[in-house]
């Protein structure tokens, strides 16, 4: 064996530093877009669900003539009450406000979702869908 060659093998310190920033940058590029991600899939979640419950509401209705039978506000059936129907609760959905002829579904962000720039989410008896974020936007809370 001559005595210059060198048989060590593995990496030096700069090949590991760059590998670590390398993906340190992957990170930070994709965390974001994952957790945007997930947000979005529990909204759309709540929105199917304040959907059912509008259907409800709507059934409600038909069957007796009113959105509030007896005069009481009606409470919604525990599946549709919360969203997803099952594993962790991101949205409680209630009924907010009711008449005779008129109410408003209010999906309620809690928990992973509380912070989400959406807020809550809400649909009318006309279908009218709103929220209460006021860093959302149109397209990024109600039509994706």
């Amino acid at each position: 064996m001559r005595a210059f060659e060198s048989q060590e093998r593995g990496f030096t310190l700069i090949e590991l530093m760059i590998v670590t920033v390398v993906i340190a940058l992957l990170t930070m590029i994709a965390l974001p877009s994952y957790n945007e991600s997930v947000a979005r899939a529990h909204r759309n979640d709540a929105r199917a669900q304040l959907n059912l419950a509008a259907t409800y509401m709507d059934r409600l209705r038909n069957e007796r003539g009113t959105y509030q039978p007896g005069g009481n506000p009606p409470t919604l059936p525990g599946d549709l009450a919360v969203s997803p129907r099952s594993g962790t609760t991101r949205y409680n959905i209630s009924v907010t406000a009711v008449t005779d002829l008129t109410y408003t579904l209010t999906a309620t962000a809690v928990g992973p979702m509380a912070n989400d720039d959406c807020g809550n989410l809400a649909v009318d008896n006309t279908g009218l869908r709103s929220y209460s974020g006021t860093a959302g936007t149109v397209s990024r809370c109600l039509d994706r």
